[in-house]
């Protein structure tokens, strides 16, 4: 697994991340199958909106992906093997 981490105005870095962990009984793991930039990540790598959300580097970036559901807890919804498309802010994991 890749993430995309900012590291600053201007500077950006693609790691690998800790595996993801389940913490709460409606967490779910996806594998991404794909992804794409969004203008958002663009403008905090230009610095013109990271001091507005207070973006600090370290951060993984990236909310714009599709997957499959991998591993699920009790109380999730999805299905294990099911395709995954988010509609909010996460961690970016790619």
């Amino acid at each position: 697994m890749k993430a995309v981490f900012y590291g600053g105005v201007g500077k950006v870095s693609v790691e690998s991340p800790d595996d993801p962990v389940l913490l709460h009984d409606d967490d779910a793991i996806v594998r991404v199958t794909a992804a794409s930039i969004c203008g958002t990540d663009v403008r905090f790598y230009w610095g013109t909106m990271s001091s507005l959300v207070g973006l600090q580097p370290g951060t993984a970036l990236g909310h714009e992906f599709v997957g499959v559901i991998e591993e699920t807890q009790s109380a999730y919804r999805g299905r294990i093997g099911a395709f995954f498309v988010p509609f909010a802010w996460n961690r970016g994991l790619v």
